[in-house]
């Protein structure tokens, strides 16, 4: 049995570290392989060239661009229109996320209830975000998305930096963007941090580095601040019962 991991770049991911030890304790004849390709175009050609695959993970940047290559998307992929498991059989291709459902534990773990006295703010509209936010409506937290190119329901990073109100408001922050993700931990979203206090709580969903300067930046006002480690652990163990392994 053979199982991996598609995305591009794949220096930042613990994913492999994960499986493989799975594997080695549980099913020592499977293998996991890490996928790095440049575009999702590929994606057929991986498949025939590793006949032996039965499941995959999907990672950054190829959550939703998948979809088209899949035969089919189970619930949890169709209401996010994201995917980051698929398992392979017969020649079908189906399609889960296991990122929402992780992210709703892990914030169930760290949140003071009630759930819905937060509003949170999710920056980055991709499939991470799209994740992320049915998880909040799953905990009935408002939540708003923030985009460099935002859609008239969005707000921009402008629209941050320019109203300290916005951020009173929503005591909850969530980071689902790539940027300060290893091993270009350097570039880092225009956020208004100047306005974060103590009672605000900062999730970046980037586990490597540990702390990102999102995270830093938090600490450094006070706030609870919280990296994506936990849900990687949490969508890793999902998946693996998708396997049926």
């Amino acid at each position: 049995m053979h199982f991996g991991l598609i995305g591009y770049p794949l220096t930042h991911s613990f994913s492999k570290k994960l499986f493989d030890k799975k594997f080695s304790n549980h099913i020592p004849q499977a293998t996991y392989e890490n996928f790095s390709i440049k575009n999702i175009t590929s994606f057929p050609s991986l498949i025939k060239n590793n006949p032996s695959l039965k499941g995959l993970n999907v990672t950054t940047p190829y959550k939703k661009k998948i979809i088209p290559y899949l035969h089919f998307l189970d619930s949890s992929a169709k209401n996010v229109q994201s995917v980051n498991t698929i398992t392979l059989h017969e020649k079908k291709y189906i399609g889960y996320n296991t990122d929402s459902k992780a992210f709703e534990i892990s914030l169930k773990t760290w949140l003071p209830k009630p759930y819905t006295a937060f509003q949170a703010l999710i920056l980055g509209t991709g499939g991470a975000a799209r994740a992320v936010g049915q998880a909040c409506k799953n905990l009935c937290i408002a939540h708003q998305y923030v985009s460099r190119n935002p859609k008239s329901s969005q707000y921009s990073y402008q629209n941050l930096m320019e109203n300290p109100n916005l951020i009173q408001r929503y005591k909850l922050v969530i980071q689902c963007t790539p940027l300060g993700m290893y091993p270009n931990s350097t570039p880092f979203l225009p956020f208004p941090y100047k306005y974060i206090q103590h009672m605000h709580y900062l999730y970046d969903l980037i586990y490597n580095p540990r702390l990102t300067f999102f995270l830093k930046k938090g600490l450094q006002k006070g706030a609870k601040v919280k990296n994506g480690y936990e849900m990687l652990c949490l969508q890793a163990k999902y998946a693996w019962k998708i396997w049926k392994l």
